[in-house]
């Protein structure tokens, strides 16, 4: 695989995470005289490179990113775009995410200390605050704003640099592709209540994301997390943000202010510039007396994390082998299959552990996990200032970041019953084994109405297996959802054990045990009822967590409506 002037070479050592839109792969840039350095190359998933749209979008990306050249933005090193392949090659952070670093504290049972978070926070200002104020090669303002500021987007290397990741969907004055007005993008629990709303967003969306982050890393909790839609629209619209000291009181003088400054709902009362929000939280850890923050994070990694600085002993191998450049497993065709062995799930991050700042009752898994979402309207009770908010699922299932659970105990979720719905296969005596034959006798059905295809759910469950044979357990997970969200019909237990066998792939227990227990309600006497509730009493209980909720299902029809052309290729492949 070479790049565009032919004298770098791409050599692929191992896949790195898949999300719903796009492949990170671990690999080394070889050029001349013995030249090699670590790079990370990302690629759409093969099912959207063909798509003129998304394809444009990811160059955009490559455009966009190209124009930061900041200490604190991750550097784009390359740009491969031809008519049989597609991918962007970035600076190796050797290192970890923020989600990564809060869920090791959660684990040992503490919480950040306070520079090292402020720092975080800091650093990541200052590189917001150079995007923001990016120009074109004509000194034109690009107006950027990255809109999916959030922990999975912080990364922290192992020599204490904070970089800030994937401008993927960022808006900027000069894309070429460009969100349909009133829609909305990034991460549900991180978003301004301007971007959840589908309204004109400016840098001071990105500030509010970042005070969240920063609320986070101080107390562990995300203010505007819930176990329900409407319940995290409600924390977000209308119920008072707890200050910080609330929950922790090693706190400096004026850290209350700060975050509750960079949380205004209102944005004329926000922090006008990331510069401003940076230069409070400089100040802040200056009145500390911290010598060297950078070196301090370091320190906090080192404890955390004490094999962080060993190298992958792929790579190892890698560089002592030398040798050519190779190409992507499945580069330029729509084959997984040769990396699959070796793929890492991106697993949602949860919150588990407790700390001593905070009650020590265990939490409850949120109902909802992250999303990215798209226009639809949801009436939230209770907000009688707002009114309805846009919110729905967007095309592509590209990773987003779930937010951290409380660490203390919450109301429990409405009591909807899951959405109940047919399926066609006949269940499996394994329960680590997830079912995918369909009877000979069920024939793929579609019906053209008004020139749109219905799928039907006998198709839907060939390609959700199909998916899930492959790794893909992200689109997988979308599609069962869908069956399971089609509504007046009743589910038949085995998308109820197919679906939960994924979300035990994604590491989402709670909602592996939603499944199982509805599964299980179905049909007790199954061949593997025994084993299934061995696995539920030697795991954390989770009973007020649902499988899919009422509103949970009105999202995924959304979505549906959305990425229809994407379901039926699914179908298609599965038919194949």
């Amino acid at each position: 695989m070479s790049g565009e002037g032919g004298s770098r070479r791409y050599e692929i050592i191992e896949a790195l995470k898949t999300g719903g839109s796009a492949e990170v792969f671990l690999g080394l840039m070889r050029g001349e005289n013995g030249f090699v350095r670590e790079v990370v190359i990302k690629k759409p998933r093969a099912h959207l490179a063909a798509e003129p749209r998304f394809r444009a979008m990811f160059v955009d990306e490559a455009h966009i990113a190209s124009r930061l050249s900041h200490p604190n933005i991750v550097q784009v090193i390359d740009l491969v775009s031809n008519p049989t392949e597609v991918y962007l090659v970035l600076e190796y952070l050797s290192g970890l995410d923020l989600r990564e670093l809060l869920r090791r504290c959660f684990d040992v049972g503490k919480l950040p200390p306070i520079d090292v978070a402020l720092y975080i926070a800091a650093e990541t200002a200052a590189g917001l605050d150079h995007a923001h104020r990016a120009t074109a090669a004509d000194g034109a303002p690009l107006n950027i704003v990255h809109r999916d500021v959030s922990p999975k987007n912080i990364r922290l290397t192992d020599v204490g640099a904070v970089k800030l990741i994937d401008f993927g969907i960022a808006h900027a004055e000069q894309r070429i592709t460009e969100t349909a007005a009133g829609s909305v993008k990034g991460t549900p629990g991180y978003m301004a209540p301007e971007q959840a709303l589908g309204e004109p967003l400016d840098r001071r969306s990105d500030v509010f994301s970042l005070g969240i982050c920063l609320y986070q890393m101080l107390t562990g909790r995300n203010p505007f997390d819930a176990p329900e839609l409407r319940d995290r629209m409600m924390l977000l619209f209308k119920s008072p943000t707890p200050p910080v000291s609330t929950f922790r009181a090693d706190l400096p003088p004026g850290l209350d202010e700060l975050v509750a400054r960079s949380l205004a709902r209102d944005p004329l009362e926000r922090y006008a510039t990331a510069a401003e929000m940076g230069r409070d939280l400089e100040q802040m850890l200056h009145g500390m007396g911290t010598a060297s923050p950078r070196a301090r994070l370091v320190e906090v990694l080192d404890e955390l994390f004490p094999d962080l600085r060993q190298a992958r002993p792929s790579l190892q191998s890698a560089l002592a082998a030398g040798g050519e450049a190779s190409s992507l497993p499945g580069w330029g065709d729509t084959s997984t299959a040769a990396y699959a062995q070796t793929h890492v799930p991106d697993t949602e991050l949860r919150s588990v552990a407790k700390t001593t700042e905070v009650s020590t009752a265990p939490p409850v898994a949120p109902a909802l996990r992250g999303r990215k979402l798209a226009p639809a309207v949801i009436m939230v009770a209770g907000l009688v200032a707002v009114g309805a908010v846009a919110a729905s699922v967007i095309g592509g299932t590209e990773r987003v970041e779930p937010r951290f659970d409380p660490l203390e105990p919450r109301a429990a979720p409405r009591s909807d019953p899951p959405v109940r719905t047919p399926t066609v296969a006949a269940e499996a005596p394994d329960a680590g084994v997830p079912v995918v034959e369909v009877p000979s006798k069920a024939k793929p059905k579609t019906k053209a109405k008004d020139s749109e295809q219905h799928i039907s759910p006998e198709d839907l469950f060939r390609a959700a297996a199909a998916l899930s044979r492959r790794g893909s357990h992200e689109d997988a997970r979308f599609v069962y959802e869908l069956i399971l969200a089609q509504p007046g019909a009743r589910a038949k237990p085995t998308v109820l054990r197919n679906l939960a066998l994924v979300h035990r792939s994604l590491g989402h227990m709670d909602r592996m045990q939603a499944c199982f227990r509805d599964y299980l309600e179905l049909r007790p006497d199954a061949k593997d009822a025994a084993r299934i509730e061995e696995m539920l009493e030697a795991g954390e209980a989770h009973p007020s967590v649902l499988c899919l909720s009422a509103d949970e299902a009105s999202l995924v029809r959304a979505r549906a409506a959305r990425v229809g052309s994407r379901l039926e290729a699914w179908v298609e492949d599965a038919r194949e």
